[in-house]
């Protein structure tokens, strides 16, 4: 993970959450390099552990495993308690969401209010993002970190 000289590496995070072709890129390389056993599946473990490495790395707060584990069974629809490689981009890119406004409170940096975010006009379509991008049910980032 690259240091751009911010603390707690914010610029590194809000660029992969906006980036996503780095962003797919950074995971599946992530993917194989926490694959453990080979399967190609994250195991919880295996998850805790990139979740760890990543709050280290930014310099936050390390969440309880047992939040990780609800992240795990949140993101996991294809078999409970394992994380496919889509599935796992779902659950980094909410845990970088989640590192993200972590660092930003204990930097005091001013979180964006519902009422300065733009609103969208109601008669523009709406384009769907890419399947990996959509969180659903992982959009919970908060709870892997509180």
């Amino acid at each position: 993970m690259a240091d751009n000289g911010d603390h707690h590496n914010i610029g590194w995070a809000k660029n992969m959450i906006k980036n996503d072709k780095a962003r797919r890129e950074f995971c599946d390389r992530e993917f194989a390099t926490c694959d453990d056993d080979g399967n190609g599946t994250l195991e919880v473990p295996e998850v805790v552990t990139l979740v760890f490495k990543i709050c280290e790395s930014m310099s936050i707060k390390l969440p309880q495993k047992e939040k990780v584990a609800q992240l795990v069974a949140l993101c996991s629809k294809s078999k409970p308690g394992h994380l496919q490689p889509g599935e796992f981009r779902s659950a980094l890119k909410a845990v970088l969401k989640s590192c993200l406004h972590e660092a930003e409170i204990m930097d005091g940096t001013p979180q964006a209010s519902p009422e300065s975010s733009p609103q969208p006009d109601p008669q523009q379509q709406v384009e769907q993002p890419p399947e990996e991008s959509r969180l659903g049910a992982c959009d919970v980032a908060k709870c892997v970190l509180q």
